[in-house]
């Protein structure tokens, strides 16, 4: 898809997507929403994109709301068609499995405060505002404000902001919870940037399993959120190598559970192929360059297809 509205920049691993409307403080539209749509299924989707910063274009604005001119024009059905469509974008970016983080660089008003709570971490510059006006519209929030925002703040902080629709600055968000972290106007893209790539560096398995506990189990019973997270647990600790190192004639054995090991033979010239078994599947990796007294994962994404560095002396 051709971008209108959006600038989408993919960057060593990082995509930068800008809600690009600055005459109208970043509007959200229908071509905005569908735009975004296909932004959130590349992030979710393309292999090379490892996380993403959503911001919007300009000094002003994140994103102001929706568009007043659409909802002008709509009737009850197409009202809740608009609402289900838009919810529908959020949670496709809220659920892509990779680290979202919104810099947010102005106003988050409605639909922006509701794009903005979609994403994992929510950076703020100190001249952002946030609200949910819709009541001053006679309208209530539809992109999820309802739902998300008391997640994030507490019921009570959450019905005071929608029912009064009053605006409140980036330093109380970040005393109610609402944002994780203020900083100035110039750094932000350089924080956020700087955060996401300290996610990145860790375990993409452990951060997307992480992610999808926390959000999962927010909807359970804790027995049922804690089972979860057990699940998860065994499962990275089933691809989490360099448990146990051992080395025997040459062979380095490398203990990954009580019924799985990881065996590689010394002796070949080069970086060695790694073999091994997880639920009596055998995975061989490609040969890879290796980083001296280490081991890791070099794409943990699914187990069926892990393959594996083991350091050489």
């Amino acid at each position: 898809m051709n971008y209108q509205t959006l600038l989408f920049e993919p960057r060593d691993g990082i995509a930068f997507v800008t809600i690009n409307r600055p005459d109208k403080l970043n509007a959200l539209n229908d071509h905005v929403m569908l735009e975004l749509a296909d932004a959130a299924e590349r992030i979710a989707t393309q292999s090379d994109i490892k996380g993403a910063i959503l911001t919007g274009a300009g000094p002003k604005s994140f994103v102001a709301g929706a568009d007043i001119a659409d909802l002008s024009r709509q009737g009850p059905f197409d009202g809740k068609a608009r609402a289900q469509r838009g919810q529908g974008v959020l949670r496709r970016l809220e659920t892509c499995g990779k680290p979202v983080i919104a810099a947010i660089n102005g106003f988050a008003l409605g639909g922006g405060c509701e794009l903005a709570m979609a994403c994992h971490i929510r950076i703020a510059s100190e001249n952002a505002k946030f609200g949910q006006p819709e009541v001053k519209l006679g309208i209530a929030p539809g992109y999820g404000g309802t739902q998300r925002l008391p997640r994030l703040v507490g019921k009570g902080v959450a019905m005071q902001l929608i029912l009064t629709g009053e605006t409140i600055d980036a330093q109380e968000a970040y005393r109610i919870g609402l944002v994780n972290k203020v900083v100035p106007a110039a750094d932000l893209l350089a924080e956020s940037e700087k955060m996401l790539r300290g996610i990145l560096a860790m375990g993409p398995l452990a951060v997307r399993l992480a992610m999808e506990a926390v959000d999962q189990g927010l909807e359970m019973s804790l027995d049922e959120g804690l089972l979860l997270e057990a699940n998860h647990f065994g499962l990275l600790a089933a691809t989490q190598l360099g448990k146990a190192l051992g080395q025997i004639s040459g062979t380095l054995v490398l203990l990954l559970g009580a019924n799985t090991a990881c065996v590689t033979e010394r002796d070949r010239p080069g970086p060695p192929q790694v073999s091994f078994t997880i639920d009596d599947t055998t995975v061989v990796s490609s040969r890879t360059d290796t980083v001296s007294g280490s081991v890791h994962v070099v794409d943990p994404d699914g187990i069926d297809s892990v393959s594996v560095t083991v350091g050489s002396e």
